[in-house]
């Protein structure tokens, strides 16, 4: 449990031409500290003010440095013995980060989408060359034996369409028809009465040039009735007829337009949580700075009373042997002023030798719970 117990004392100050003694003749008994409070889990930490006796005439209190300025020097004061040290860091690059996180935000966005827009892309060409060498498969087969059953069979063509259909091949969408060899429809499966007797037109739409090229046309992009359509002809082995095969593209990329919402979908979600974690960050950045200056400032207010009152504060983090010291505990001491943490060893070579070292006066203090003095060395050689 760490304990913040603060002890005040007051010592002469040294007289003009003259030694101050050890211990101090018009020093006032200590007052009783406070009981020891909890404040918080980690070891102990000691904090300690000087008085230093003597009148000062009221001054007019300086004007705080704006927080800017001190934040802009890092992390100061009372802070460096509470902060982890990759704060220092932390602080130090913040204003990189923040010029740029939005830049690689956004090219991260970017990177995200152009991927996902390749990838669909992709994924389109791959669907429609796949239903295109089915469409392939199923017109060759049909036309191969349809040929096989007009050369043993004496059967009518239009009856023989129903028998040479291969499994699920009008699935999909997917249109069979027979032409004869003016391109008059005979036949269609699924079957459309209004269809039968008309020309090729009205299943291939017009100025298509697969009904004299048969298979070497390949599989065609054709426009019936306003939408788009895949379509095939492959002549029978005789060249009397012909079968035609159609298949709406709406049909064929029915799935992955649905892949395509879904991918949208997730990525409008992932660039809204990214764009979240990003005003989180600049609303957490805002608030820290605002902390900061807050500190500053409250810190700066406290070494001005401390100065005007000829009093000193030193903070002493015992695990880790490192003490803080207000800039008027230096003024105090007569030591020059610095922003630094000061070392055990440094602090202990101040203290008087007859008080015992600082682990002696901090276990005293602890154990018996009541003010214990502490004398220390002035610059100039005298003891406070």
């Amino acid at each position: 449990m760490a304990v913040t117990t603060p002890t005040s004392f007051d010592a002469p100050r040294r007289a003009a031409g003259g030694e101050a003694p050890h211990a101090p003749a018009n020093a006032r008994a200590p007052r009783r500290a406070p009981k020891p409070a909890p404040t918080h889990e980690g070891p102990p930490s000691f904090a300690t003010e000087f008085r230093q006796t003597g009148e000062a005439k009221p001054q007019p209190a300086r004007p705080a440095e704006r927080p800017q300025r001190e934040r802009a020097r890092g992390m100061n004061g009372h802070v460096r013995l509470l902060a982890a040290p990759g704060y220092g860091q932390l602080v130090a690059r913040e204003p990189i980060l923040r010029r740029a996180i939005p830049l690689l935000t956004v090219v991260f966005i970017l990177v995200i989408a152009a991927y996902r827009v390749a990838i669909t892309v992709d994924h389109r060409a791959d669907i429609l060359q796949s239903a295109e060498v089915e469409l392939t498969l199923i017109a060759t087969a049909l036309a191969a034996d349809m040929s096989y059953r007009a050369a043993t069979e004496d059967a009518p063509l239009t009856g023989l369409l129903g028998q040479s259909l291969p499994a699920g091949a009008t699935q999909n969408g997917r249109r069979v028809a027979l032409l004869d060899e003016d391109g008059v429809i005979l036949a269609t499966s699924p079957f459309e009465e209004a269809m039968i007797g008309r020309p090729a037109d009205a299943f291939l739409g017009p100025n298509q040039p697969m009904t004299t090229f048969g298979s070497r046309a390949g599989v065609m992009d054709v426009t019936v009735e306003g939408e788009r359509h895949l379509a095939t002809v492959h002549h029978l082995a005789n060249r009397t007829a012909m079968v035609a095969l159609t298949q709406p593209e709406r049909q064929v990329l029915a799935n992955w337009r649905e892949e395509m919402s879904t991918t949208a979908v997730l990525f409008m979600c992932t660039a809204g949580v990214i764009i979240v974690v990003v005003y989180a960050f600049y609303a957490q950045s805002a608030r820290a700075r605002e902390a900061d200056m807050i500190y500053t400032s409250t810190s700066t207010r406290i070494d001005t009373a401390l100065t005007r009152g000829r009093c000193g504060l030193f903070d002493w983090d015992v695990a880790r042997g490192r003490m803080f010291w207000t800039r008027s505990m230096f003024e105090v001491l007569g030591m020059p002023p610095r922003n630094e943490l000061m070392g055990f060893r440094e602090v202990s070579a101040l203290v008087h030798p007859d008080d015992g070292g600082l682990y002696d006066l901090a276990e005293r203090q602890l154990t018996s719970g009541e003010t214990v003095p502490v004398r220390m060395a002035h610059a100039q050689g005298a003891v406070e």
